[in-house]
């Protein structure tokens, strides 16, 4: 079943809070390694939402690569980081800032 986790915080079905279903694991979404554009990554990432919040996971890390100072790389990242924030924000979810890796973002429910 699909749902859209940015407008449903309950399972349509058992109508319990998506985050009381959740398994201490990070759900994985790659969004820089396979030549996406930023359309593709944005629908990647709310994918990946989607995913590990109706999967009970307890987090989503979204893969985006450090990037360079210029190009598609760094505009992938950018505005994934950008994307990640809005949704913490809106959601009230965390992000860790104490990252070891810069290619990725940790976003904690």
């Amino acid at each position: 079943m699909h749902t859209n986790v940015l407008n449903n915080t309950k399972c349509q079905k058992c109508d319990f809070e998506l985050v009381d279903h959740l398994i201490p694991q990070l759900f994985d979404v790659d969004v820089c390694h396979n030549g996406e554009d930023w359309a593709v990554a944005s629908v990647k990432i709310l994918d990946g939402l989607d995913k590990a919040l109706l999967s009970g996971f307890s987090g989503l890390r979204v893969i985006h690569g450090h990037g360079s100072s210029h190009g598609h790389t760094s505009i992938i990242k950018s505005r994934s980081i950008a994307f990640i924030n809005n949704i913490a924000r809106q959601k009230g979810y965390q992000i860790p800032r104490n990252s070891k890796n810069r290619g990725e973002t940790v976003l904690l429910f």
